[in-house]
């Protein structure tokens, strides 16, 4: 088993199995949290971010274990939510953000640009 975003022994859909066993789509997963939780630091409508992603997720559980569906859905949320990512509002004092979470943020984005796996198209 891989890390995820979940316990992956608490794993119980054909989903959240399917992430757990594979090193890609366990990274992803992660990845995709770790932005999800960013982005929510640094909106202005967070209870429609909140919507969105449970949308998202929903659509994403549709595929069960299919790798390719799986992956398409995940690495096009993380494109998504990486094109939404203000890195201005970092230095703004109104939002609940530090400056090593942006940097971590930044990072994570360009690092999936330079991948095997890269989600950009």
């Amino acid at each position: 088993l891989y890390a995820a975003s979940f316990v992956c022994h608490k794993a119980t859909t054909e989903t959240e199995k399917a992430i757990c066993a594979d090193p890609e789509l366990s990274a992803l997963d992660e990845n995709l949290s770790f932005i999800h939780k960013s982005l929510l630091k640094i909106t202005d409508d967070k209870a429609a971010l909140k919507a969105e992603q449970r949308q998202w997720l929903k659509s994403r559980d549709g595929y069960g274990d299919n790798f390719g569906g799986l992956y398409t859905s995940m690495a096009m949320r993380f494109n998504a939510m990486a094109n939404n990512f203000n890195f201005l509002r970092c230095f703004q004092a109104r939002y609940q953000i530090d400056l090593l979470t942006c940097s971590k943020v930044f990072s994570t984005i360009s690092t999936a640009l330079f991948t095997s796996f890269s989600v950009f198209p």
